[in-house]
């Protein structure tokens, strides 16, 4: 058995995962004779800091805090350069990783750091005028069994899902970490923030931060 991963994507960017899903499986089939079939497709999520490395060190502003996060899909080679980074630090010793991993690396002072931060910015922006564009239907009538949809209720955007039962549950579309709009994942079955990348159950329940409280209830 072997596991591909590939087709990035930014979380809640992209409605046809059957096109990416289709996409990977040629890619395996042309490099790998033996290939048939996949028994099992999955999407998940990372964090990636701006330089794609992850923040391992002493918390900025704090001494005796120490954080380890980002590691950017590469969890088991990070997590061990996170243990070789924050021990030393704890015990009073130098860590030859800890300037290249410090989570005080990355200041918007720096050209290519702001830069990324102002494109990021400015897609959280568009995303914040989805609030008075139009809805994706105008009744729970128009929405397929197992999915969902946006709706409005007056000036509000509204998260539907219609369960395979038919029963429909609203909340509001308002991530409740930062404002953003969320979209309906057809694949994993969610509500995605396209802002921040937090995950929502069908019913509101958080999946995945940074949001921590579920959908308000409409």
């Amino acid at each position: 058995m072997i596991i591909v991963g590939g087709e990035d994507h930014h979380s809640g960017q992209e409605s046809d995962m059957d096109r990416r899903l289709a996409q990977l499986h040629d890619w395996t089939r042309e490099r790998y004779t033996g290939f048939t079939m996949a028994q099992y497709r999955w999407s998940g999520q990372v964090l990636e800091p701006i330089d794609f490395m992850p923040f391992s060190g002493r918390n900025p502003g704090s001494r005796n805090i120490y954080i380890h996060t980002g590691d950017s899909g590469q969890g088991i080679t990070n997590g061990v350069a996170g243990s070789l980074t924050i021990l030393p630090l704890i015990i009073g010793e130098d860590s030859r990783y800890a300037p290249v991993l410090a989570p005080s690396r990355i200041s918007l002072a720096s050209t290519s750091s702001l830069g990324d931060f102002v494109r990021g910015q400015l897609g959280v922006a568009q995303n914040l005028t989805e609030h008075i564009g139009p809805a994706e239907v105008s009744s729970a009538d128009e929405i397929a069994a197992g999915e969902g949809a946006i709706m409005r209720q007056g000036v509000s955007k509204i998260a539907c899902y219609k369960a395979d039962d038919g029963t429909v549950t609203s909340r509001s579309a308002m991530c409740t970490h930062m404002g953003c709009v969320v979209h309906w994942n057809p694949f994993e079955k969610c509500w995605d923030c396209p802002c921040h990348g937090s995950h929502f159950a069908p019913d509101g329940q958080v999946l995945n931060g940074p949001a921590f409280t579920p959908l308000a209830e409409m």
